[in-house]
């Protein structure tokens, strides 16, 4: 973690796509091997200091307990309503939990739940126009993090931001680590940073 560490000096933002608690029937997440890993994940993201934090889980409650809910509620509905990011919270809720995990160790006054480009750019432009470098985690590889409205793949085509990604940070469908071969084969191409680390590189 040494080196990735040094690497999170540079990334101070940070989007966690689908990390739900194990409490409904979903295979992939009910697995001991999925837990195991969201435990050690969150312990991992823990020694990183992010200034930002986004949380675009997908189908989770609506629940107050949630730091990203809460932030989001305050700062979009009570404090300055915004529709458009107020329709996409109610639009994407369901009854998923955030993992426990990862609310204890990673979320805090700087997490808030969005659920779109439009959303992702209108926040950072408004709170956090500094970050620039951004770690984006979650679960699982291609089915969900490549694929949601705000996954790799239409990250990817936001150049004025750089999109980073750790082998430890991403499971796969079968509950197994992502591996560089899994990087070399992706539609999407990475650089190689370090052992562990990678950058997305733009598209058009």
């Amino acid at each position: 973690m040494t080196k990735d560490l040094h690497f999170a000096n540079c990334a101070k933002g940070l989007i966690c796509i689908d990390l739900w608690e194990n409490d409904f029937q979903n295979e992939l997440i009910k697995d001991k091997n999925y837990q195991a890993w969201l435990e050690k994940l969150s312990g991992n993201l823990a020694q990183f200091k992010f200034d930002s934090v986004i949380n675009a889980s997908y189908f989770t409650k609506i629940d107050y307990n949630d730091p990203s809910i809460y932030n989001t509620l305050i700062a979009y509905n009570w404090a300055d309503f915004d529709q458009d990011i107020m329709l996409e919270l109610i639009k994407n809720s369901n009854n998923y939990t955030m993992s426990q995990h990862i609310q204890r160790e990673v979320f805090g006054k700087n997490t808030f739940a969005l659920y779109s480009i439009e959303s992702f750019i209108k926040h950072v432009n408004k709170l956090v126009p500094h970050i620039k470098d951004w770690l984006v985690v979650g679960a699982a590889w291609q089915i969900c993090v490549h694929y949601r409205p705000l996954g790799l793949v239409n990250l990817s085509k936001l150049k004025q931001f750089n999109f980073y990604a750790a082998d430890w940070g991403f499971v796969k469908s079968d509950n197994q680590l992502v591996n560089n071969k899994d990087f070399e084969t992706d539609r999407l191409q990475w650089s190689k940073i370090n052992d562990h680390i990678y950058l997305l590189n733009a598209t058009r």
